[in-house]
């Protein structure tokens, strides 16, 4: 099948959000990935509140979002599709959070300057899918709605998803992912 769209998700697959909570949470990103339960929420595996969680978050503004790192496999993983006449954007949540758009907005400025006015943020992501859509996003349930409303998915390597014994080998998972796929 041919893919004439590719979105990328931001929050972890092309930023690392799990770090920039872990840093506010005053924890170690790599300590608690390796304790993460199955199938556990981000709040779940940290053992913090929600509310806690979002508030923190609020309380340092559109800044927390905009100096979020980028993951090491990012520009790996866009040039994957460098060379393809597919439509490239981002598609990506607004999160629980007044500041995340601003600061994500921010955060492309900086990094991804070429991607600003190719941004979609929405929590119903799957309303973009159809055929020749492909969707990169680390959240199975993001994945999985994609595809049940016609569009093509291909699930980052996370240690929260179905795919989490391939973290070491994201760019080499996404690859596999691809291989049944065509991008124009």
């Amino acid at each position: 099948m041919k893919m004439n769209r590719v979105y990328f998700d931001m929050d972890g697959v092309l930023v690392d959000w799990f770090g920039g909570i872990c840093d506010l949470l005053q924890r170690d990103r790599f300590h608690e990935e390796s304790r993460w339960p199955e199938g556990a929420t981000t709040e779940q595996a940290l053992q913090v509140d929600v509310d806690r969680m979002w508030n923190l978050v609020s309380r340092h503004g559109s800044d927390w979002w905009a100096n979020l790192d980028p993951l090491p496999a990012m520009r790996d993983l866009l040039a994957l599709f460098a060379d393809s006449r597919a439509e490239i954007g981002i598609l990506t949540s607004p999160a629980n959070c007044e500041h995340a758009a601003t600061g994500k907005i921010r955060w492309l400025k900086q990094y991804l300057p070429g991607y600003v006015d190719r941004v979609h943020m929405t929590v119903d992501k799957h309303h973009l899918a159809r055929r020749g859509v492909l969707l990169i996003d680390d959240h199975d349930g993001n994945c999985e709605r994609f595809r049940a409303a016609g569009g093509t998915a291909v699930l980052f390597p996370q240690v929260w998803n179905k795919k989490r014994f391939h973290c070491s080998r994201q760019l080499e998972s996404v690859r596999a992912q691809l291989r049944y796929y065509k991008v124009r």
